[in-house]
């Protein structure tokens, strides 16, 4: 019996190159972590919880400075940042991206009015009301992200419910870790409990995370369409150095061991490194999402691969930049605002006459 094996041979086809990179990808992790750092805040200036108290300002500084240089990553990307504005005139009822436009908008300004009447000491009720239109954006804007991309069909990695699911628990995942990360640099983390809170909301934040990165991708692969299963498959194939060993097991499963004993949870020695830990892991699971999943081809017979320019155009430099400038930022304002242990802001409620 004569055995056929056919082979096939590609002359001509369509290349469809990856368009959303490595800036789109920090976009992503820089917006989500401003967002999950003012839901940090908004704990004890909108629902008064005490043990979250000293840590409400460090998180409102890193909300602040991560939400104004996020929008930077995007305006670099277009081929005409000069005209980003147009965005705002030249709107699309049924463009997703032209409804973002205003979503963004919309947070970054009640992001500054809130952080303006908390640092200027206003009453609690006027931190509260402006802090909870500032949470509802925050909610809105990081559900839109995760929409955005998962409302895609035809990357199948990206179209699947727990994708919104998952960019909100890592979005809580990085604003804590930046948060532990800040307050450590200045001075704070003198009172263990303080920490102890930080530590018991990062702990359960990685386990929620853990456990949805493997619901997802056993729902992709088992129950999913042809196409899901083969991204699926070609994520844990092909990528599973930086998904499983390094976006699950370094930057999850570890930092979550190490916050298990409540003595390294509460001091620095064990929240500090597992909160770097922590934002790698954050940032890792993006670029697994965002730029593996662009790699499934739609009409090739292979798959695409992607490496990032060290220069020019949606190129590390960019991210570095953008990082560099999102650090000014952290500076200038935890220099105006002292949000130390020892130098914190007093939130005092002061009674309307």
């Amino acid at each position: 019996m004569l055995k056929m094996q056919m082979q096939i041979f590609e002359i001509i086809n369509v290349t469809r190159e990856i368009v959303w990179g490595i800036g789109d990808t920090h976009y992503f992790f820089m917006i989500g972590a401003s967002a999950g750092a003012l839901f940090l805040a908004s704990l004890y200036h909108v629902f008064r919880i005490e043990r979250y108290r000293d840590s409400a300002s460090t998180g409102l500084v890193v909300a602040l400075s991560l939400g104004l240089a996020a929008p930077l990553n995007l305006i670099v990307n277009l081929y005409q940042p000069g005209r980003f504005y147009s965005f705002l005139y030249h709107t699309h009822v049924t463009s997703p991206m032209s409804w973002g436009t205003f979503i963004l908008s919309f947070y970054l300004l009640s992001l500054i009015i809130y952080s303006w009447c908390v640092f200027r000491k206003k009453s609690f009720e006027i931190n509260r009301w402006t802090g909870a239109v500032a949470l509802l954006s925050a909610i809105v804007v990081i559900t839109y992200t995760g929409v955005e991309v998962a409302a895609v069909r035809a990357v199948p990695l990206w179209h699947s419910i727990m994708v919104p699911i998952l960019y909100l628990c890592t979005s809580l995942v990085s604003a804590i870790g930046l948060t532990v990360l800040v307050w450590r640099a200045e001075g704070g983390m003198k009172d263990k409990s303080s920490g102890k809170a930080l530590g018991n909301l990062l702990l359960w934040s990685l386990l929620a995370v853990f456990f949805l990165q493997i619901v997802w991708i056993v729902v992709e692969i088992g129950f999913g369409t042809r196409d899901a299963r083969i991204a699926g498959q070609y994520l844990l194939r092909e990528h599973w150095i930086a998904f499983l060993v390094s976006g699950m097991g370094v930057t999850v499963v570890l930092p979550a061991l190490l916050l298990v004993p409540v003595r390294l949870r509460q001091a620095a020695r064990g929240l500090v490194p597992a909160s770097l830990l922590a934002v790698l892991g954050a940032w890792l699971f993006r670029w697994n999402v965002v730029v593996t999943g662009q790699e499934v081809p739609k009409t090739s017979a292979g798959f695409y691969h992607y490496f990032p320019a060290i220069t020019g155009h949606d190129s590390i430099t960019e991210v570095v930049a953008n990082m560099a400038f999102a650090f000014f930022l952290l500076i200038v304002l935890t220099w105006l605002v002292p949000v130390g242990r020892d130098n914190r802001i007093k939130h005092t409620e002061i009674e309307e006459s």
